[in-house]
């Protein structure tokens, strides 16, 4: 191996004549500058350059003829060699032109934008509520409430709900859910302890636990890319640049150097699609580089796993039981991108009746759609053995999309759990088509069980077409190809009269009968400010309802009256939240996701987050903006016009990243800074030059034509100096409080 190498090295030592000339030039490689250079050239007309320039350039320099010579390294570029080289004397330019092999290939990744890092949570709760009074229509009166509390700090959050009614019968309070949840965004990790449900998997469904759980999240990394994304590759000879069009809609421009090259990371359309990079180089010369691809929710690009492991006690009678826990149940599920066509997922779930596993395959044929197998067997102590069969096809394109499911499964398979037999046949089909001027639809369900229970034969059609700009005519119908089933249908016409207000007419069969309806509504404005809906149905059971709606920056609240069977009825509903993030607490919406405190210091302001209205800051000058997406970056804005215009406005904008269902506390306090106006003079010269620059506590202000200058950050006592190039003098102030924010200190002498 050593005797190529020692031989290279000896002939490009030998290649080095005695004589050589020493030039500076404008080095220009395939087009690109490389600005100048000292280059020497031999006698026989070869050039040395040195390596840097051309390795700054992506050359690879390793694969050129080398020289190491007074501690530097030289390529020799020799006459009639691979690299052509042209030298121009009178503009004193080399023009060096290289094949795209001898470049660094380059790979460009479009990649997400970059997030902030997470804003870190300080302890507090939030407690959400649900109140609902009912009385009328020939039921006694009865109250119902849903309750959620939330303790957070930095990543971890408490969490229990519970529902609670009273009626005539007596009171009852039901516990849901108590778990502790610990997310990890930087591993897309998530722990949580207490209950919960299990993820399931090919052949068994999900479970309600009372245990451990690890799970791999990728939400909590906004714009990470789970999915295969074509890659496209090419070479370019000239500087050049290329544009990436997805599905023929332009969704990049990239600028390339020469040599090899790859592009990937780009996002792309779910489904069916092409992508072209059409690359320009320096003379007008196009290519077009061209890939089908098919992209789908369930596929994992190469390399990629998703898992969920569980562990814990089963729960039986949720929301009827508070505490009814079973056997012990452990349930795995691993899915792995075995590469960017092939998704494998593999579950399994044992309790000491019960064992169940499955194994399934998605392959992407690109341009053409996914096809999915899957195989699972399970043992009872009830049933024996039993297996499931699976297979599945979808094809999603523009405009277009069609795609079924069939599962075979034997009377003995059984999921934990779930002590009944699944289904012999579950057969589902589907298509659509979409268009500017709506979208149809069509479905297919069959299904047969072989204990006896109903099955199901159904075929539905649906509609929608747009009437203009602000009008939709919707059609559904379902019917029921064999059985007791009957027909429905629905045909109904929506206009939205303007922003929030809406209305709509329909009329439909159900159970034999027909019916027909008119509705109005106005929305409430999601921060404060009312709303209302008004309902009539005429048929076999008459209706009428009419509601209000308020919405306030504590609770949104319902009163609705109902008219059925000739009997009335009411309803009232209040709903809110009352959390605690730095320290205060406070009373909100609902903090269903996670929340910021806004502290601006000043009652009054405007509050946007990423500029939507949520408010105003209150009397003690802050303001809570619920409804913030957790793990992504939100945007919260003042409105500078609504602060003091003496308020020294640092920043405000703030972004932050909170964790779910915590709170976070944005300080956007503006401070009150004292300052005044005043005209300087200097005796025998008059108001002190235009531009001549002040100086008070270290800030510097510069004086306006007539010597006025506007200060701030007064003190009671303040000494200035102003500096001119003639000159420069020194003078004393003292700022009273009073009713003006900006006084006027009239005309001051400046002395040298």
């Amino acid at each position: 191996m050593w005797l190529p190498s020692f031989a290279a090295a000896l002939a490009a030592v030998a290649a080095v004549p005695g004589e050589m000339t020493e030039m500076v030039v404008e080095l220009r490689v395939n087009g690109a500058a490389a600005g100048p250079a000292v280059v020497e050239r031999d006698s026989a007309g070869a050039f040395y350059v040195p390596a840097a320039p051309l390795e700054a350039l992506q050359v690879g320099t390793e694969r050129l003829e080398a020289a190491d010579r007074d501690g530097r390294r030289w390529i020799r570029l020799a006459p009639g060699g691979a690299v052509r080289t042209d030298y121009d004397p009178a503009a004193q330019r080399l023009d060096l032109v290289l094949p795209p092999s001898a470049f660094r290939a380059t790979r460009l990744t479009a990649l997400a934008p970059a997030i902030p890092p997470m804003t870190p949570a300080r302890p507090g709760f939030s407690f959400n509520y649900d109140l609902e009074a009912t009385a009328g229509n020939g039921a006694a009166p009865a109250a119902t409430g849903a309750f959620d509390l939330g303790l957070f700090a930095g990543p971890l959050l408490a969490q229990g709900n519970a529902i609670a009614r009273v009626a005539g019968t007596g009171a009852r309070l039901v516990r849901l859910d108590t778990h502790l949840t610990w997310d990890v965004p930087d591993d897309m990790l998530s722990l949580r302890v207490g209950d919960t449900i299990t993820r399931g998997g090919v052949g068994g469904g999900p479970l309600r636990i009372g245990g451990l759980q690890v799970t791999r999240r990728f939400d909590v990394q906004p714009g990470f890319v789970t999915g295969p994304v074509p890659t496209l590759s090419g070479s370019a000879v000239l500087p050049s640049v290329a544009d990436l069009y997805v599905n023929g809609a332009h969704a990049a421009t990239h600028e390339l150097r020469p040599g090899a090259f790859t592009l990937t990371g780009f996002p792309v359309v779910m489904g069916a699609g092409t992508v072209e990079m059409v690359v320009r180089d320096a003379l007008g010369r196009e290519t077009l580089i061209r890939e089908a691809y098919y992209a789908a929710p369930g596929l994992l690009r190469a390399g990629l796993a998703d898992f969920s492991y569980e562990i814990g006690f089963l729960r039986h009678d949720y929301a009827v039981r508070n505490a009814a826990y079973g056997p012990l149940v452990a349930s795995a599920t691993h899915r792995l991108g075995l590469t960017d066509r092939i998704t494998v997922e593999g579950h399994a779930a044992a309790s000491a009746e019960t064992q169940q596993g499955g194994v399934a395959a998605a392959f992407a044929y690109p341009g053409v759609g996914l096809v999915s197998v899957s195989a699972a067997a399970s043992r009872s102590g009830a049933s024996g053995s039993g297996e499931r069969l699976g297979i599945a096809f979808e094809h999603r394109s523009r405009g277009f999309s069609f795609g079924g499911s069939a599962s075979l499964a034997s009377e003995g398979y059984r999921q934990v759990g779930d002590p009944r037999a699944l289904p012999a046949l579950d057969l589902r089909l589907s298509a659509s088509l979409s268009e500017r001027w709506g979208a149809l639809g069509l479905s297919y369900l069959r299904r047969d069980y072989r204990d006896g229970r109903p099955g199901a034969d159904v075929a539905g059609a649906n509609a929608s077409f747009r009437l203009g700009r602000r009008a939709t005519l919707r059609f559904a119908a379902q019917t029921a190809l064999s059985g007791p089933g009957d027909t429905a249908a629905l045909l109904s016409l929506s206009i939205r009269l303007d922003r929030r207000t809406s209305a709509g007419a329909a009329a439909g069969l159900e159970g034999g009968n027909g019916f027909a309806s008119l509705s109005l509504q106005q929305n409430a404005p999601a921060d404060q400010g009312w709303g209302y809906r008004a309902l009539a149905v005429l048929g076999p059971r008459p209706t009428g309802a009419a509601a209000l709606q308020l919405n306030t920056s504590f609770g949104q609240y319902d009163a609705e009256l109902t008219y059925r069977d000739g009997r009335t009825g009411a309803r009232l509903r209040a709903s809110g939240g009352i959390g605690m993030a730095g320290g205060e607490a406070f009373a909100a919406q609902r903090l269903s996701d996670a929340f910021a405190v806004v502290d601006a210091g000043q009652p009054g302001v405007r509050v946007y987050a990423d500029n939507h209205p949520v408010g105003r800051t209150g009397r003690d000058g802050r303001a809570v903006v619920p409804r913030l997406r957790s793990y992504e970056a939100n945007r919260i804005r003042l409105e500078v016009a609504d602060l003091p215009i003496d308020a020294e406005v640092i920043s405000a904008e703030a972004e932050v990243r909170p964790y779910a269902r915590s709170g976070v506390v944005v300080d956007m306090r503006a401070p009150r800074t004292r300052s005044a106006v005043v005209r300087l003079e200097v005796p025998g010269l008059g108001p002190v030059p235009t531009g001549a620059t002040v100086t008070v506590a270290g800030r510097s202000f510069v004086a306006a034509p007539g010597g006025e200058l506007f200060l701030s950050g007064l003190a009671d006592t303040n000494r200035l100096e102003a500096v001119w190039p003639e000159g420069r003098c020194r003078f004393d102030i003292a700022w009273a409080a009073g009713p003006d924010p900006q006084p006027d200190l009239g005309t001051r002498t400046c002395r040298e």
